[in-house]
């Protein structure tokens, strides 16, 4: 599902416009991003949890040319899936 495809199903949901609809995804998305930026752990209740991690520098290598070329540190986005959302997943409801 794209961006373009969730809007379109939550206007339906919802009764409003795409219009509406995409800015609040745009909004919650730009939030999303603005915290992960401020280094702030984004939990959102029965879904999951966002957060930044530093990956430390490591030393990679150039396959063609077999010579070491380092790779920086650098931040990556984490996700992991809430309890709700894994037991939809493999097909078991919370009772």
């Amino acid at each position: 599902m794209n961006k373009s495809e969730l809007v379109k199903k939550m206007s339906d949901k919802l009764g409003m416009t795409q219009v509406e609809v995409r800015k609040l995804v745009d909004m919650l998305l730009e939030e999303i991003t603005e915290s992960l930026i401020e280094g702030k752990r984004i939990e959102v209740r029965n879904f999951g949890v966002f957060e930044a991690r530093w990956r430390s520098e490591k030393v990679g290598r150039n396959v063609k040319k077999n010579i070491p070329v380092p790779i920086p540190a650098q931040r990556w986005i984490f996700f992991r899936a809430g309890r709700n959302v894994l037991k939809a997943l493999n097909g078991t409801q919370e009772s």
